[in-house]
């Protein structure tokens, strides 16, 4: 199977409103960054800050009102008509009258790409654990079942971009681990580059090459913080502990430090 060609995501001056009562309610303004292709990356910040917004503006699903944004030098329109951006969100949206397998194979149905190099959705299940449970409904799956099946319609498609918003934020504190720690697992042996969206600074450390923190809305990039520790990282070691006060002293000073 071809690895994907991980993309490099590039934003630039990117500002984005809502509609409100008196205008227009600003989330996003004047975000910089640069997103290393393979790397994996975490945005942190505020409730409300624009974390989700800025992540479905790299998706496609939302249009910029100023700046841009790039993938490996194109147009973001570009990039997912090939089908080379995956997307996974809190909420599993399995259909209910397919098997997990079925649901899997949905992805590649619905995201035809000629010539394209897919994966097999079996194996795909397999991959995530769910082997046993192929031929099971949703209905009968547990949250993390269901998230693992979600993960695996991603998987499918071999995608060199993937966006996560707070995919597992929903479930309890050790099936969250052990779906991010499986994340992490597969989507560095693809190849591809990450962007996940959390709340937990733990987790963002844990997982992440570099970690970026928004400012309180109308959000800007405020820090840019390296996670230069080896994997598996040690949550109780004191370089770990170090980094994890760091992301949370920029979330306490929004203001301060803004890129």
């Amino acid at each position: 199977m071809q690895l994907p060609t991980a993309v490099e995501v590039n934003v630039a001056g990117l500002g984005f409103g809502y509609p409100s009562a008196s205008g227009s309610l600003q989330t996003l303004a004047g975000i910089n960054l640069n997103i290393r292709p393979g790397s994996f990356v975490s945005i942190v910040g505020a409730n409300g800050c624009g974390k989700s917004t800025l992540l479905k503006l790299m998706a496609g699903l939302l249009v910029p009102q100023s700046g841009s944004i790039t993938l490996s030098g194109e147009p973001v329109a570009a990039m997912r008509a090939r089908k080379q951006i995956a997307w996974m969100a809190q909420a599993p949206a399995l259909l209910p009258w397919l098997t997990v397998v079925q649901n899997v194979r949905l992805a590649l149905q619905i995201n035809s790409q000629h010539g394209a190099s897919v994966h097999d959705p079996a194996a795909m299940v397999n991959a995530v654990g769910l082997a046993e449970f192929a031929g099971a409904y949703p209905a009968t799956l547990s949250g993390g079942m269901q998230q693992r099946a979600a993960l695996a319609r991603a998987l499918v498609l071999n995608a060199g971009l993937w966006l996560l918003d707070e995919p597992f934020s929903a479930l309890d504190e050790m099936t969250r681990e052990a779906l991010a720690t499986d994340v992490l697992e597969l989507l560095s042996k693809s190849g591809a580059t990450v962007v996940w969206v959390t709340h937990q600074v733990q987790e963002a450390v844990r997982l992440s090459d570099y970690v970026y923190v928004l400012s309180a809305r109308p959000a800007q990039v405020q820090r840019e913080i390296k996670i230069g520790l080896a994997r598996p990282r040690d949550e109780q070691s004191a370089g770990f502990m170090a980094l994890v006060g760091e992301v949370r002293a920029a979330l306490a000073n929004p203001l301060e430090g803004v890129l």
